[in-house]
């Protein structure tokens, strides 16, 4: 028998009738504790697979009505697709009802009916009064429009009716898509003779085959399924939306808890802080405040922390905000998954939302980026959304991980890459590895550097250059970030390890200009007897001497050889020259030849040597000079 990927859920009061609907809907008793069924309550979560008129399967998940159990009850229904409320018609709405409902509608659940159970224990005028309440109390919730069926489990009274509804219903629901990395919060761990540990569960997304590796999070643990077990039966392959058993290989079971998650590896991380759009209940009277002590569902865990309020001090009742729960305890999330939040002391339900990002890092309440939330808050209704805003958050990402931090496999995001691409919303930067840039971001960044360049020139105002290393530095860019974006900045032009604007022109005013006139008379007359550096800045008096030395340096007019011994270069030519025509002839250069015939000193023969021998052009060998192969 084919199986639905669509799971049932029972919710409402205690001792409502929900085990016993789900008793007669599948022949199975749901309560498969011992003190379950002494005691005739739901504690933990009851699972039953219910055959549907079209010869497929779909799981019923029956859920404890009991407050004291409430936590189970969350940890059930995070995995609903279609909700049966039950109300006995001789109680009424109570307590729990309403919270269960309130949980259901947080954990974003959209389809159900209302199941008016025990009418045999009523007459037809308190039949029709609870109707009544009921009504009224499911306006302006998901139910609102819900058939209502009114059954008697006992008798069999609106059995039939109710079962057609439910059937025809469940048929007609999108099943679960099968998109995305298999990821599974465990709700039970147990050990079976024969066989080891198994641990199940309702898969939140993709699809895990026997004999494929998984990951058990937060502690890490790799390991292989051996065997699926799903409503009765050995499968080969668990999808999301049906509640499943793994056999899993060399595991202690008591390595496992319920609220742990099962996982491809290398994808989830657990993290102590939970960002979030968070919705609180209306039928509390105080303002939820900072630092409120809760306790946090999600998937099957349950940890205890405190909210943070970001950019405003409190939420009223009824209001929606964002928020991040600090945990005490690291939690396995992803985007979009759906959490409740309980107060610690006394334990009720104060609200609920949606994960937005989770991380490492306390944000502050009141500096917290509001519009940077919202923008999370609505990438998280797509895949391609996420997508984006994951490449917006980095500068050069790779794609591996970006698809990784998304939790998508391989074929759908190449799909997004594609389209992303197409739109030029990213741009590639490589192939191998594939790394990309969001466009906006690469258009911020050749911004942000050619203000960079901008600001360096007009305080440094006889600079013709940048160097490449002060740009880095400067505007916080790696190598590769930063080589890619002057690709992209028709503004700029590169020579070597500098860098500067091709509209970029030092203004000089008549006495600078006459001062490096006569700077490069003085070198370009004295040739291999250079004057020094000191007696050059000497020669004026004005304040920016040395820089506009340093301008003929940029310029090519000058050649540093050491901290004072600049040479013109028209000598650094000559000297080149004469050194290949003379090694050609003669195979070497004798140090005291190459004095003579430029007719220097030592003083600076030996340093123009040492500078031909450092920019590659010749080798020292003993006393002489040969060519540097």
């Amino acid at each position: 028998m084919d199986i639905f990927n669509v799971i049932i859920g029972t919710a409402g009061h205690i001792d409502h009738g929900k085990s016993s609907i789900v008793r007669k809907l599948t022949g199975i008793n749901p309560d498969r504790l011992k003190e379950e069924k002494e005691r005739g309550l739901t504690i933990d979560l009851g699972f039953a697979p219910l055959a549907l008129p079209n010869g497929k399967k779909v799981g019923i998940i029956d859920v404890p009505g009991h407050e004291k159990f409430i936590k189970n009850m969350v940890a059930g229904a995070t995995g609903i697709d279609y909700v049966v409320l039950v109300i006995a018609a001789d109680d009424g709405v109570m307590p729990q009802t309403q919270e269960h409902l309130e949980i259901m509608e947080l954990l974003g659940i959209k389809k159900g009916l209302v199941a008016i159970s025990k009418v045999d224990l009523v007459d037809e005028e308190l039949l029709m009064l609870v109707e009544e309440d009921i009504r009224e109390f499911l306006q302006d919730s998901f139910l609102q429009e819900a058939p209502i069926c009114k059954i008697s489990a006992t008798s069999g009274s609106g059995w039939d009716e109710f079962c057609e509804i439910l059937f025809r219903e469940v048929q007609n629901l999108t099943p679960r898509s099968l998109e995305g990395i298999f990821r599974m919060p465990i709700q039970r761990v147990f050990t079976s003779h024969g066989h080891g540990t198994v641990a199940t569960g309702i898969p939140m997304a993709g699809s895990v085959a026997i004999g494929d590796e998984v990951e058990i999070l937060p502690q890490g643990i790799l390991t292989k399924v051996k065997k699926i077990h799903a409503y009765g039966q050995d499968i080969k392959t668990a999808n999301a939306g049906h509640s499943t058993a793994l056999n899993l290989k060399d595991v202690n079971y008591q390595q496992i808890k319920r609220g742990n998650v099962v996982s491809v590896p290398g994808y989830l991380k657990s993290v102590p802080f939970i960002e979030g759009k968070f919705w609180y209940s209306k039928n509390h009277k105080r303002h939820l405040q900072h630092m409120t002590p809760i306790r946090f569902h999600c998937g099957t865990a349950e940890i205890m922390g405190h909210v943070s309020v970001l950019g405003q001090a409190s939420l009223a009742p009824g209001e929606q905000g964002f928020i991040q729960v600090r945990l005490e305890e690291n939690v396995v999330v992803a985007p979009g998954d759906p959490f409740i939040l309980r107060l610690s002391s006394p334990m009720i339900t104060i609200g609920g939302g949606v994960v937005i990002d989770a991380g490492h890092k306390k944000l502050k309440p009141f500096r917290a980026q509001i519009s940077a939330l919202q923008n999370k808050s609505s990438s998280i209704q797509s895949d391609i959304a996420l997508v984006e805003m994951r490449f917006k958050e980095g500068r050069i990402c790779r794609a591996d991980e970006i698809r990784k931090k998304c939790l998508l496999e391989e074929v759908s995001f190449q799909k997004i890459i594609e389209e992303l691409r197409d739109k030029e919303v990213i741009v590639a930067v490589s192939a191998n590895p594939q790394r990309y840039i969001h466009g906006e971001i690469l258009a911020e960044r050749c911004t942000e550097i050619l203000d960079v360049i901008r600001q360096y020139l007009k305080k440094n105002k006889f600079k013709l250059y940048m160097s490449i290393l002060d740009l880095r530095n400067l505007s916080k860019t790696d190598s590769v970030e930063l080589d890619f974006c002057l690709q992209k900045m028709p503004e700029v032009k590169v020579e070597k390890n500098k860098i500067s604007l091709k509209s970029h022109q030092v203004k000089l005013k008549p006495a600078e200009e006459e001062y490096v006139n006569n700077v490069e008379d003085k070198f370009a007359s004295a040739l291999f007897s250079p004057p020094s550096k000191k007696d050059v800045l000497e020669s004026s008096q004005l304040k920016n001497r040395e820089a506009l030395v340093e301008f003929l340096v940029e310029k090519n007019v000058l050649v540093p050889i050491t901290h004072e011994i600049y040479f013109h270069i028209s000598a650094i030519e000559k000297a080149e020259n004469f050194i290949r025509e003379t090694i050609a002839q003669n195979g070497e250069l004798i140090s005291a030849d190459f004095r003579d015939q430029i007719k220097t000193s030592r003083k600076f023969a030996i340093p123009l040597l040492d500078y031909f021998d450092k920019v590659g052009l010749t080798v020292r060998k003993d006393n002489s000079r040969v060519l540097k192969k």
